[in-house]
């Protein structure tokens, strides 16, 4: 048995490192696991608490108290598997921390991220998320092509086609995303805000000049994420621990340049969230 919160790649790429398979029975949490999932050697806990804790089949990071890797590279590290894996891994993580800025396909070409998130896109319900997810990671992996640059993944399976021409159609609803955007000079620095239902908010106010951005959910319980420029992650490693101080529970990726806030929700508003962004820009 495993349980997660949220099936994105880092969280299903560390399933399937793990083991699991498409018969391994899933239970989808709303909220971090409690200590008896924690505890139990009967369970799998993927990024849903126990930050540190591998032996007891736990792989967290997102406790601001422990420098741990990604997900996925907890239970490569743990579990070791078929060297195919590696270079998913090592894009998985990329992702995870904010370092994507680094990964650029050829010239209109897709990443393997473009195909999860099409993924993401076109299924509806986290368990089968995460049981097809976990079909296309082992199907790349076994394909040989290089997670930067995969385009050639949609001539495998006319499901990988229809994921990719969604992630297509989410890119050019996402051209726009920067004119309902909250916008604020920080020195010399500009931060963008916006609340929406699509997935890569971040990558498109990027591209519109964001050199901080703030991703809220539009509907449901209200969570964000901050991501920065990978020269810039030291704005959201500082701001992790006064968002902590205000609301306990925010984490993110050592070292990495995004974070979010707690599972549960957040209570904090846009307006203030962008005052606690900007005292700590101006403030260095």
């Amino acid at each position: 048995m495993a349980c997660f919160i949220k099936p994105d790649m880092d969280t299903v790429l560390a399933g399937v490192l793990a083991g699991l398979s498409q018969d391994t029975p899933l239970l989808a949490l709303k909220e971090e696991a409690c200590e008896g999932l924690l505890s139990s050697s009967l369970c799998l806990c993927l990024e849903c608490g126990g930050s540190g804790r591998v032996d007891e089949g736990n792989f967290d990071h997102h406790d601001i108290a422990a420098e741990l890797p990604c997900a996925c590279e907890q239970a490569w590290l743990r579990f070791g598997a078929p060297a195919s894996y590696g270079p998913l891994v090592s894009f998985a993580s990329a992702v995870d921390a904010g370092r994507a800025d680094r990964l650029h396909p050829a010239e209109g070409g897709a990443s393997f991220s473009a195909f999860f998130t099409g993924m993401l896109v076109c299924e509806a319900g986290d368990l089968r998320r995460f049981y097809l997810g976990a079909g296309m990671l082992r199907d790349f992996a076994a394909s040989g092509l290089p997670p930067g640059n995969a385009s050639r993944f949609a001539d495998r399976d006319p499901r990988y086609a229809r994921y990719l021409r969604a992630w297509q159609e989410r890119a050019r609803l996402l051209a726009g995303i920067s004119r309902k955007a909250v916008t604020m000079e920080a020195g010399s620095l500009l931060v963008m805000a916006v609340r929406s239902p699509l997935y890569g908010v971040h990558g498109a106010l990027r591209q519109a000049g964001a050199d901080v951005s703030v991703a809220g959910t539009a509907s449901g319980p209200l969570r964000w994420t901050i991501s920065a420029t990978l020269e810039l992650a030291w704005i959201v490693q500082k701001a992790l621990p006064v968002l902590c101080l205000a609301e306990p529970g925010w984490g993110g990726p050592s070292g990495g340049s995004i974070i979010a806030s707690p599972r549960r929700g957040s209570r904090i508003p846009m307006a203030a969230l962008l005052e606690i962004l900007k005292q700590v820009i101006t403030a260095t």
